[in-house]
């Protein structure tokens, strides 16, 4: 007899969730190889005038990251969108999608996942340098899950806080003392902003949650790119991190030098993140423990 046929529907359906999980925690892996990469990368850029400059005071070092993260998203928006007419996308499925409710909170996630996280974690970045950042940035799933619990009510188990406990034990001992061979005065400030990074990609994934399954992740991810986060960057926080500074069109000014400069583009658009970068929904911690 055919083994296939004495499979029952319920140990069907449970291979494919097995096989999804696997799926998923492939996906985990290369998001966290291609996310260090990308910190230490935007690191370089960041590094390059006219994004730094020892006069630099905090605030203006904060209109140079966030302008390096408007960038950034505004490219990567730019070849999703490329990449979504070339398979068959069309303009009017982001329209189609931006009506609905499903739209609303992909929305939502690309303000918080956008200027508000990327923004936070650049800042982060120039001030405590990608090692201190990108590891407190990297406990946003903990951050998910503990509002998946709140607002979904999805069980977490002793084996899930106590992964919750190791991992903040790990980042309170990596971000104990700032690095040696070099003066990080704001060393303090930056890990400040690298705490809100992680909140923001915590609530970044609760959002996704909701319209994860009820759509296309492509058109998904071409708004949140194209139409959320690179322009909620360009428009919001871009001129109101200037205005902070004490000047509302010095992003725009760095902006312009860069692109005179080229070599800093260069580095931008090697950190270009790809259209299928798995976002950290608030259910992925309880799923790797």
């Amino acid at each position: 007899m055919n083994t296939l046929n004495q499979i029952t529907p319920q140990q069907a359906l449970e291979k494919r969730k097995i096989r999804y999980a696997a799926t998923g925690l492939l996906w985990a892996c290369s998001a966290a190889v291609t996310w260090a990469f990308y910190g230490n990368i935007m690191g370089v850029a960041g590094g390059m005038s006219p994004f730094s400059d020892p006069a630099y005071t905090v605030a203006v070092i904060a209109v140079a990251s966030i302008v390096t993260g408007c960038l950034n998203d505004l490219f990567s928006g730019i070849w999703v969108l490329i990449i979504n007419l070339a398979t068959g996308r069309s303009l009017k499925e982001y329209g189609r999608l931006l009506k609905t409710k499903i739209g609303a909170a992909t929305l939502l996630a690309a303000f918080f996942g956008g200027p508000f996280a990327t923004g936070a974690s650049l800042i982060a970045i120039n001030l405590c340098e990608p090692t201190y950042a990108l590891a407190i940035g990297g406990t946003s799933p903990i951050v998910g899950a503990i509002a998946g619990r709140i607002l979904f009510k999805e069980n977490l188990n002793a084996r899930i806080w106590l992964g919750i406990v190791i991992a903040v034990a790990g980042v309170l001992i990596v971000s104990w003392a700032p690095p040696t061979g070099k003066e990080y005065p704001y060393f303090a400030i930056g890990l400040l902003f690298a705490v809100l990074s992680s909140v923001g990609w915590g609530i970044e994934g609760v959002c996704c949650i909701y319209a994860a399954d009820m759509t296309d992740s492509a058109t998904a991810c071409g708004i949140y790119r194209s139409f959320g986060s690179g322009l909620m960057f360009l428009i919001l926080f871009v001129p109101a991190a200037g205005l902070i500074a004490g000047d509302a069109t010095l992003g725009f000014s760095m902006m312009a030098e860069a692109f005179s400069a080229g070599t800093p583009i260069l580095w931008i658009l090697a950190a270009m993140r790809s259209p299928d970068r798995p976002s950290s929904d608030a259910s992925s911690f309880s799923s790797v423990l």
